[in-house]
């Protein structure tokens, strides 16, 4: 789980934690990485999307919970901006 307390948004932390994590599932030979975001949770969506995730499904999970499964190819050249 990746969250950024709100003071504190925008400076960097996400991308570093996001940055080792696929570096780590890259050297640990995994093809494919998969993550959940709430559904409605556009900020996260857009941060997972500059790493090269996209969208794979959106699904209610619980009553008025819903969640979307992203997908990122091992491998895939990160962006530096």
């Amino acid at each position: 789980m990746i969250a950024t307390h709100p003071a504190h948004r925008g400076h960097g932390a996400a991308s570093t934690i996001l940055r080792w994590g696929i570096e780590q599932a890259e050297r640990d030979n995994a093809e494919i990485l998969i993550l959940l975001t709430g559904g409605t949770d556009e900020a996260a969506q857009r941060l997972y999307e500059k790493f090269g995730w996209t969208v794979r499904e959106m699904q209610e999970v619980w009553e008025g919970l819903t969640m979307t499964a992203m997908i990122r190819p091992a491998n895939t050249r990160l962006r530096t901006s």
